[in-house]
């Protein structure tokens, strides 16, 4: 599922989940059909939510979450 979540310019942000380590699926399949992909983001892994967790750092896992 895609999800589109706004627009800003002429860009258009969209939202989609994958299930496994292929982000970089996501770049090729758009622009497979022309589309141009200005940045891809991840928000979660598994039920890890990422938050403002900054480029290059981590954080401990808590207890309650798993992979």
């Amino acid at each position: 599922m895609i999800e589109i979540k706004g627009k800003v310019n002429t860009a258009i942000c969209y939202a989609t989940v994958v299930e496994d380590e292929a982000i970089e699926q996501i770049r090729r399949m758009c622009e497979a059909v022309g589309l141009k992909v200005l940045r891809l983001k991840r928000v979660r892994v598994g039920n890890i939510v990422l938050g403002q967790l900054p480029l290059g750092q981590w954080r401990y896992i808590k207890p309650t979450e798993h992979f």
